[in-house]
């Protein structure tokens, strides 16, 4: 058991060191560590592209307005 909870600690490190890279300089960082720690947030379309989870290259996305992003944080 001890093992895999240290493998899960070492993939949450390496996925919040991904996440933090990859939505950098936004409007609105998520506490990355936070929301893998179990604590689900849901985040309207706005806020998902506010923080990060939604970019320019996605821009051709049809996100309907209604849809939320769940257990991202």
């Amino acid at each position: 058991m001890a093992a895999q909870s240290d493998r899960l600690d070492l993939d949450i490190r390496r996925y919040s060191e991904v996440f933090k890279k990859r939505t950098v300089g936004h409007l609105t960082p998520l506490e990355i560590e936070h929301c893998l720690g179990g604590h689900t947030r849901y985040l309207s379309v706005s806020q998902a592209r506010e923080a990060g989870i939604v970019n320019g290259n996605a821009a051709s996305l049809k996100i309907p307005e209604g849809a939320v992003w769940r257990n991202v944080c």
